[in-house]
Order: C-alpha cells, then sequence, then structure tokens
C-alpha cells in the first residue's frame, strides 16, 4: 500500500476477513492473556464476521471517528459473549484490553499511519499498576470557565466532592476510566463509563446536589466529562 498526503491508500487492501490478521504478541497479559486474546478473536472472526464488516468498509473514510464507533460495538459484543464463553475475559479491563489487542493488529494488518491509529503509541504509562494500587498525588480538579449565557448544570464545588468521594470509595474506577483513555477509547458508551455514571449518579442524589430529575441526563454526564478531563494525572507525561 502506498503513501499518498501522508495517509495510507488502503483502496486495493486485502480484507481482514479474507487473510487472518497477525498475531501480535499482547502489550499485557495481566487481565487479557494472550492465549485469551487470540481465542477470543478467533471466535469473533467464525461467529460475528458482520461486527467487523463496517469498520472495514469504513476504512477509507473517517478513521478516527469510525473506528471508536465499531470499537464499542465490538466490545458491547465481547460482553455479551462472556456470559457464556469463559475463554473471553470476565473482567471490565480484561475485555478492554481484549478489543485494544484487536485494533492493534487491525492496524497492523491495514499498516494504518500514526495519524490513523486510534491511540497513541507508544503508549504513555499509568502511574500505577492495577485498579487496586493506591492512587498517585490527585490534584484539584480543574473546570473550564462557563460559557455567558450557557445554563451549567454542576458546579466546580459538586465535582470535586463527587471525584473526592470516587478516589476515596471507587478507585478503580479512576483507574478503568484512565486506561480507556491511555488506549484509546471513546468516552462514551464503554462499560466503565457507565460503572462511573452510575457511582455519579448515586452519589449526587444520595447527597442531594441537584434536582432528581437533571442526574440523568444533565448532572451525571456533566460531572463525568469534567472528571475524564482531569484523569491524566494517572499517566507519566
Amino acid at each position: 500500500m502506498q503513501k499518498e498526503n501522508g495517509k495510507t491508500d488502503k483502496t486495493n487492501a486485502p480484507s481482514m476477513l479474507q487473510k487472518p490478521p497477525p498475531e501480535l504478541k499482547v502489550v499485557r497479559e495481566k487481565y487479557c492473556s494472550q492465549e485469551m486474546t487470540d481465542k477470543s478473536i478467533a471466535y469473533l472472526f467464525q461467529q460475528a464476521p458482520e461486527q467487523l464488516t463496517d469498520w472495514i468498509e469504513a476504512l477509507n473514510n473517517k478513521p478516527y471517528a469510525w473506528g471508536m464507533k465499531h470499537q464499542l460495538a465490538i466490545r458491547n459484543w465481547f460482553l455479551k459473549e462472556a456470559a457464556r464463553n469463559k475463554f473471553i475475559p470476565q473482567t471490565r479491563l480484561g475485555r478492554m484490553d481484549l478489543v485494544f489487542e484487536l485494533t492493534r493488529r487491525f492496524h497492523e494488518f491495514y499498516k494504518l499511519t500514526e495519524d490513523e491509529r486510534l491511540y497513541f503509541w507508544p503508549l504513555k504509562k499509568s502511574r500505577v499498576e492495577g485498579p487496586n494500587d493506591p492512587l498517585p498525588p490527585v490534584p484539584p480538579i480543574h473546570m473550564q470557565p462557563r460559557r455567558p449565557g450557557y445554563d451549567y448544570p454542576i458546579t466546580l464545588e459538586m465535582v470535586q466532592k463527587t471525584f473526592d468521594a470516587l478516589c476515596s470509595e471507587a478507585p478503580e474506577l479512576i483507574y478503568e476510566v484512565s486506561e480507556a483513555c491511555r488506549l484509546g477509547f471513546d468516552l462514551g458508551g464503554g462499560e466503565e463509563y457507565f460503572a462511573m455514571i452510575d457511582f455519579i449518579s448515586r452519589f449526587v442524589s444520595t447527597n442531594k446536589l441537584a434536582p432528581e430529575k437533571d442526574i440523568p441526563m444533565r448532572v451525571a454526564p456533566a460531572i463525568m466529562l469534567v472528571i475524564y478531563g482531569n484523569i491524566s494525572f494517572m499517566w507519566v507525561m
């Protein structure tokens, strides 16, 4: 495949459905081993190749946007299949690593350029080894100034209280969301996103920080977005 204007020409590239992707050595085995990765990806290709069709067909259009969209669909497919297939990772981190490894193989197969990839390589390094390790020093939450005339549903105090509760009661969620960001996954729709949204919603409701009717659609997602924007303290930059 030749490059034109810094991008890879994939018009005549062979489909990954016609030829198996390369079996790369996994970046880490802690949550999804090499064996689990190879077996789960082979199972995906055998049982649900349609999950990959749109991803592959969209390759020449908008690599970053389509990649994240189809990554999410495959993550959800693995989540459903994990209940009846124990060789598929049984944890959120395991399934996250599994789809990250599938993405690496996808990128290697099509020889994507750095700009076309869904993650930065080499990966940033996490300051902690796993979800049960103590968090690194946590800086105060930073929040962008409000836009004039915009009815903002949250305050800095509200976000800081919620974030402090997350750090003390559910630090594993901080780790999982930071890993999703580090590995190049989209903010919305992943298992870790919904787990943190659930925690935020319950905390805000229990402590009566916002009107109940505003929590699901406005308050919780807004708090989540601010926390997501402050998550880089988890990495070695």
